[in-house]
């Protein structure tokens, strides 16, 4: 358990990948597999209140600034988790632009405060930033490594931390926030080995994938590209919302929204890659689908998903109509072929490999590549991060890294019953208003304004 002194807590299959990924990008200058969550505050708590209670959730949950190992046998990767490692993590550093010149100085602040990395090996796994700002406003910033837990688990860990869920039963360290996970759901038992006749599954279809591998912009820039990333982020208003998710009930299927979503981004990213002299035979995204039980945040600790992974022909994406098709039918064809739960035993087989070799062998088998371009879907944002601190939370705002290749990803999601999108990228890959263009002409789509 948590509670005790020391424990080994092993990672699934999911964080295995969020692993490999973080070598990935380490390994090519990137600051590593990391997340963000952005809120907006109108007034400012006490910096000595948020750090007696770092210091509480600290004692209460010690899993954050966990050691990560690897078993000396088994060679599967563990957080060694110690109530008295004295480590110095998570950090919470202030930053005051009260008297600041405008906006861009606060943008700049960000995008530094994103790729600053943290050292994942030594127990640094959640940071803070507190940005005090004019009118007597304030920005938080937490940063997390996406091997501790995803995005579902990292929005009920800030609220754990913002006091809104510090009384819940559900979330108390005697349960380790760790039930309820995938393994429990989807293998009988849990403790029960990954089949490879499943896991093949999954591996053929990147086989199929492979016969035609994508090219992405990182590939053909890459000289070009600074390993540093950079985003910009829209939103929209309770109408246009209600609008366009209604839209996307009536045109869309099963995974309405996240189909409705990909077929707006893949149309407007094939013409910005044809604008910059991208011939790819082929446009590989995947698709992160959440694997928790439906109506529960648990668990928080642990990353909860597996990866659909749709691959269009340029011929599939010149209208929304050929790019739905060609979704619906690979949608079909995963269910028809079970193919999350292939993906999850894949995921497992992973923890046994290094996180540089897993990496390896994905880009091996794709070319070279990983995908085209990251989207995600984390749908309605948690309520209880409403306030933070006891104060009303203006927005709340998604800003991921982006694993090398691809080096660009859009992210949707909705707080607040308000759509947000952000689009993260590389330097170099993409200009500032390349980038802009392209968020209005995916906010066109959705709304029918094309």
């Amino acid at each position: 358990m948590i509670s005790q002194k020391k424990n080994r807590i092993y990672l699934n299959g999911s964080d295995c990948i969020m692993l490999a990924f973080d070598y990935q990008m380490r390994r090519l200058g990137a600051p590593g597999n990391m997340g963000q969550i952005i809120l907006g505050l109108s007034s400012r708590f006490s910096e000595t209140d948020f750090r007696n209670q770092i210091s509480l959730v600290k004692k209460r949950f010690p899993i954050i600034n966990a050691v990560l190992k690897r078993g000396l046998f088994n060679r599967i990767p563990y957080w060694e988790v110690d109530a008295d490692s004295g480590l110095p993590y998570p950090q919470v550093k202030t930053h005051d632009l009260e008297k600041s010149t405008g906006p861009a100085t606060l943008k700049a602040l960000k995008r530094d405060i994103l790729n600053q990395p943290m050292n994942i090996k030594k127990g640094e796994l959640v940071r803070f930033d507190l940005i005090y700002t004019a009118g007597g406003c304030m920005k938080v910033i937490m940063t997390w490594a996406h091997v501790l837990m995803d995005a579902h688990g990292a929005e009920s860990f800030l609220a754990i931390v913002g006091g809104s869920l510090m009384g819940k039963t559900d979330f108390n360290p005697t349960n380790n926030l760790m039930s309820g996970g995938y393994k429990n759901r989807f293998f009988d038992p849990p403790s029960s080995p990954p089949k490879w006749q499943d896991a093949k599954k999954f591996f053929n279809r990147i086989d199929n994938i492979a016969s035609a591998p994508p090219v992405s912009l990182y590939t053909k820039y890459k000289q070009k590209i600074k390993p540093r990333l950079d985003y910009q982020i829209i939103s929209f208003d309770l109408d246009e919302t209600k609008y366009l998710l209604d839209l996307a009930e009536k045109n869309c299927g099963f995974l309405n929204e996240s189909e409705y979503f990909i077929s707006s981004v893949m149309g407007e990213f094939h013409n910005v890659c044809c604008a910059k002299g991208l011939d790819s035979p082929s446009y590989v995204v995947p698709l992160s689908v959440d694997l928790r039980k439906k109506g529960t945040r648990l668990p928080v600790f642990s990353n909860q998903f597996a990866t659909l992974l749709y691959s269009f022909k340029p011929e599939n994406l010149l209208c929304r109509e050929s790019i739905i098709e060609a979704f619906k039918i690979q949608t079909q064809d995963a269910f028809r072929n079970n193919l999350i739960f292939a993906n999850l035993c894949a995921l497992e087989f992973s923890r046994f490999l290094p996180s540089w070799l897993y990496a390896r062998k994905v880009r091996q088998t794709l070319k070279g590549e990983i995908a085209s371009i990251v989207i995600a879907n984390p749908g309605k944002s948690l309520s209880d991060l409403s306030t933070f601190m006891g104060i009303p939370v203006s927005y709340q705002h998604h800003v991921p890294t982006v694993v090398i290749p691809p080096g660009i990803g859009v992210v949707f999601y909705t707080y607040s019953g308000k759509l947000f999108i952000t689009l993260a990228y590389l330097e170099g890959m993409i200009s500032p208003v390349e980038a802009d263009e392209f968020l209005q002409k995916i906010r066109s789509h959705l709304l029918h304004r094309d």
